[in-house]
């Protein structure tokens, strides 16, 4: 009887070696915007949820009108948490 293994050993490292690259590639890509992005949280005053304005707008449903909700996370005084 013939030895019948499937070797597909080659194609798997070819694949591997193929996502370690795009990896690389990534990497070096998003750091930059990464980066940029921590140090524009570090400096940012405004509460995220509700963008500053202190108000969420909230709908129950799709058919509701919706209304303006003083915002959980500020408590209404549009400065994130780090800085209330």
């Amino acid at each position: 009887m013939p030895n019948e293994n499937l070797n597909l050993v080659p194609a798997i490292r070819a694949i591997e070696e193929q996502i370690s690259e795009l990896n690389s590639e990534y990497v070096k890509k998003i750091t930059p915007y990464k980066e940029s992005l921590a140090k524009l949280k570090e400096i940012n005053t405004a509460c995220e949820t509700c963008c500053g304005i202190g108000k969420v707008f909230r709908r129950s449903c799709a058919e509701d009108e919706g209304d303006y909700y003083t915002c959980p996370d500020c408590k209404g005084s549009g400065k994130c948490a780090d800085h209330v």
